[in-house]
Parts: C-alpha cells; structure tokens; sequence
C-alpha cells in the first residue's frame, strides 16, 4: 500500500471514529437518566449467574428510600464486571430513581441508567480512531523510509564499452 492510499484510509478511519463518537451524544439518554430523582441507597446482594455463550451475567440487588421515605427494593443487570466488582454488600450506591414509580430505579453502571450499547459504540469508535492514527503513522513512517532506488544496471556496449 503506498502512502498516499494510507493517509486516505487513516482519514477515514479517523473521521468514522469521530462520527460514532458524534452519533454516540445523540443517541438521547434513558427517562430514568433523564427525569429520575436521585438518592442514595445500600447494596444488599450481588450475585453472577452464567449466561449463554460461557460468560457471566452480573446482578445487584440494592434497596433505597423514595421521596416518601419509604423503601423499594430493585434487581438489576451490571454489564460491565468491574463495576460490580467494585460494588460491596452494605456499601453505598447512588440511586436514580422516577418519582411516580420508584421501582422503576437503577443505578451508576447498571442497565436502565446509561445509553443503550454505549459501550460499543465507545470501543468502536475508539478502534476506528486508534487505527486511523496508525495508518497514518505508518504513512509517514513509509514515505521517510522509502527504500533508496536500485543501482541500474551496466549495458555493455556493442563495441565491448561500458554506458
């Protein structure tokens, strides 16, 4: 590949990586995210549980008090195993929550609360960038470090000279 066709490609790649970050603002927040009271609340339980494909899904089981100061208690789905990982039975979590249907709650990490698949669209997004970057690095290593022109080689000449 030469380099001109490498600096294309990194633009591309570059321009599509800041076009999914870009479309990853649009898509809107949750409701919850959006309208939900916020409050704070105890981590009751974690569990993991296997899930199809070999992986583990991760639960949290937290309780809060609403506005009311009554408790609700709400199951939840943590995609991400570092953030449940950092979650501790009787610790704290901060909680969202709707005023007119506390159930309906969550909390920082879990599903309810963050953009749908934005996570994905983060590690796509960042791929396309990061290997833009290298392709135009190697675009520039490739035209720096062209290899030097072969020595042509020696005609002899019909009268036995050398040109």
């Amino acid at each position: 590949m030469t380099a001109r066709k490498r600096y294309i490609a990194a633009m591309v790649l570059v321009l599509v990586g800041i076009g999914i970050h870009a479309y990853r603002w649009i898509i809107p927040p949750s409701e919850l995210a959006k309208s939900g009271l916020r409050t704070r609340g105890e981590v009751l339980f974690k569990d993991s549980r296997p899930a199809e494909g070999g992986s583990d899904t991760y639960i949290v089981t937290f309780v809060f008090p609403d506005q009311m100061n009554r408790n609700h208690q709400v199951m939840r789905v943590v995609p991400d195993k570092g953030v449940w990982d950092r979650m501790k039975a009787g610790g704290e979590v901060r909680v969202v929550y709707m005023p007119d249907r506390p159930d309906e709650a969550s909390i920082e990490g879990a599903e309810g609360l963050a953009r749908p698949h934005d996570a994905a669209y983060a590690f796509v997004g960042w791929s396309a960038v990061l290997a833009g970057l290298l392709m135009a690095w190697l675009g520039v290593r490739d035209s720096t470090h062209s290899e030097p022109d072969a020595p042509k080689p020696i005609r002899k000449r019909p009268n036995g000279g050398t040109s």
